[in-house]
């Protein structure tokens, strides 16, 4: 074929393109733009990076490229339907919308995949290359993240039109918003568990709950652990040990009753979106997941304080999403706006950063009640009302804790966790630089601010990027207290010094929550057992595992938290989480509802302090995400609406 020819077809293409109207060339500019950022994408991680320092899985890579390109394909069919629209005020916010969350989410991908490909122990070089891997992903994943955005979108609205029928919903039994149906749907769940609860007995117990038996068995309580939930859960074991005279039968009491609470949270949960007019099929599906999801059955028994507390927080955004979204009902009865700072007090007993989660959010929170009253249709005296309540319940905490430590005599717990990011930048920083490129002086300086017997050599073996404690627990509390205007300086000076260095340390120690790849710490899998020498050999404890003998079981489901089961484990990716909660969040927007932003706030505060959570990658860190997000995502829906009858 002469050169000629080739003009000719080429100029033949571009008469043909301008020849189109607008729509379609949107539509052919669309597939052109989502077919260049695969490409982008998938030649960045294959060429650029294999001689830098951030790691790229290939095997990986070319197994996801082939889903991509079916999942845009899909979404690219659904993206016509919405450009359908025309140019309307509609099209355009719903393009500004899923770009601006488009973006979120590849800044949130791409510095995942980043931080997934360093090594946690060698130091940071920028390189140009570098820049340019970070810049183009980000933009790669904006306009994947934005497609999809806009076929879940279209989905939503579907959905949303979907009227349940109310007729049809009276004859059904089984799920609906009946009390009959709550303890029945409870009952079931009790039931399907046990042979969970047999094959992990006598129920998931760590080191940290066999001391909260210990201080409640002896009597000397320390507030380490959040005290309320000491005393509960050591009482209840320690009278399971009178009982039947072993603490093994005791720990297996305390599980049962969890069991019990967390199928009657379930149920409740399902209770609440009948009544709250969620269609019966999504119902069904969720319960389907609490018979046999086994990470659920799992959670369920786990003796740590996150479990009990993510169920309060569920019952908290139950109380806002209806506060937001059935104003005139919630008004009308007076238990509603006091029951919130009962259950905001109740919640920071059980957990002591819930505190700080809502000083973050509860500002927020009554300023946005300000901005958006005309849409809440609120009076100032409401207002005021709903912001006394979130601020009381604060105030009313600290009174009552500090009273009750003083009045008992109850030492605190270490004042020092707050400073763990500090301590792991000073940790990163002595394990770069330490002792060739640190001078005397910045030696003695840091060995300021640590205890007596540690020194930066120490603390540079010690520290580990996603565990706070090796560092931390090597800080001088008193000297700190005293002087922590100039500790915070010299915490300055340090990450000016050393920005790469600082940022890493950070990031590091965020678990990468906000990534499709979290840092993965299994959930307590059984009791621990404990050598005759810890806790004075008080508190003897082991696991028995009444069925499942070779923990096949409990095998398959850290399978599961690992990212190993295609399907299944999606729905424990703390990333994924977080995604379809800004999805719901965005979506809210996009209908015009901002208002409901006030009941994502708490989740929001919850999840910032869950990045900088003592321990990486542990889902009971940000249960509380996994506990609401169908409630979120309902609400955004405008399911929650009126009250309806059983």
């Amino acid at each position: 074929m002469d050169l000629e020819v080739k003009r000719k077809r080429i100029k033949d293409v571009i008469d043909n393109f301008m020849k189109q109207d607008s729509e379609n060339k949107r539509n052919i500019i669309g597939v052109f733009i989502l077919m260049l950022s695969l490409i982008m994408t998938y030649i960045i991680d294959t060429k650029f990076m294999i001689k830098e320092n951030v790691m790229i899985n290939l095997e990986r890579s070319m197994y996801v490229l082939p889903l991509i390109i079916m999942v845009l394909y899909f979404s690219y069919k659904h993206i016509i339907t919405l450009y359908n629209m025309g140019e309307s005020k509609k099209l355009k916010r719903l393009i500004l919308i899923t770009y601006i969350t488009g973006f979120i989410i590849g800044i949130c991908i791409t510095i995942g995949k980043y931080m997934l490909g360093t090594s946690e122990y060698e130091p940071i070089v920028i390189t140009k290359k570098l820049i340019i891997y970070l810049i183009g992903n980000v933009l790669a994943y904006t306009i994947y993240a934005k497609n999809v955005l806009v076929v879940l979108f279209s989905i939503f609205e579907k959905m949303e039109k979907k009227k349940t029928n109310s007729e049809k919903e009276l004859k059904h039994k089984f799920l609906t918003s009946n009390k009959k149906s709550l303890l029945l749907v409870a009952i079931i769940l009790f039931i399907v568990w046990i042979p969970t609860f047999l094959a992990r007995y006598p129920g998931p117990a760590n080191y940290d709950n066999t001391y909260q038996i210990y201080q409640v068995y002896t009597g000397n309580y320390r507030n380490d652990h959040p005290l309320l939930h000491t005393w509960i859960f050591g009482s209840i074991v320690c009278l399971g040990e009178k009982i039947w005279g072993n603490f093994n039968s005791g720990i297996a009491l305390a599980t049962v009753i969890k069991m019990i609470l967390g199928a009657f949270a379930c149920s409740y949960l399902l209770y609440y979106l009948a009544k709250r007019n969620t269609p019966y099929i999504i119902r069904i599906i969720i319960f389907g997941f609490m018979l046999f999801y086994q990470p659920i059955a799992h959670h369920v028994m786990i003796a740590d304080k996150d479990v009990t507390f993510s169920i309060i927080v569920m019952l908290i955004i139950m109380n806002l999403a209806d506060m937001v979204s059935r104003k005139t009902e919630y008004f009308a009865k007076k238990r509603n706006i006091i029951i919130l700072p009962i259950l905001l007090i109740l919640s920071m007993f059980y957990r002591h950063n819930a505190m700080y989660a809502y000083v973050l959010a509860f500002p927020i929170m009554i300023i946005l009640m300000l901005v958006f009253k005309k849409k809440l249709e609120w009076s100032y005296k409401k207002i005021a009302a709903v912001s006394g309540a979130l601020l009381l319940s604060i105030i009313i905490y600290i009174c009552m804790i500090t009273a009750i430590l003083n009045v008992f005599k109850i030492p605190t717990g270490a004042k020092i966790e707050k400073y763990t990011l500090p301590a792991q930048i000073m940790g990163r920083v002595a394990r770069m630089y330490y002792p060739d490129r640190m001078s005397k002086e910045e030696v003695d300086e840091m060995e300021k601010y640590l205890l007596d017997d540690t020194n930066v050599k120490e603390i540079s073996e010690k520290y580990i990027s996603w565990f706070g404690d090796p560092t931390k627990n090597r800080l001088d509390e008193a000297v700190i207290s005293k002087n922590e205007k100039e500790f915070m300086e010299y915490i300055s000076k340090l990450v000016k010094k050393h920005p790469a260095e600082s940022i890493q340390a950070v990031l590091d120690h965020t678990h990468r929550y906000y990534s499709l790849a979290p840092s993965i710490y299994l959930p307590t899998p059984v009791t621990f057992e404990y050598p005759n020498t810890l806790r004075n050999g008080l508190i003897q404890v082991h696991p028995d595992h009444i069925i499942d003998k070779e923990r096949k079981l409990s095998n398959f489901t850290n399978k599961i938290y690992e990212g190993k089961v295609a399907g299944l484990s999606i729905f424990v990716n703390i990333g994924m989480v977080f995604f379809f909660i800004l999805t719901s969040l965005m979506y809210s927007i996009y209908k015009r509802r901002v208002e409901y932003i006030l009941t994502f706030m708490p989740i929001v505060g919850i999840y910032i302090t869950a990045l900088l959570s003592p321990v990486g990658g542990a889902i009971r860190y940000s249960l509380p995400l996994f506990t609401t997000v169908i409630i979120l995502f309902v609400l955004s829906l405008g399911y929650i609406t009126k009250e309806k009858k059983a």
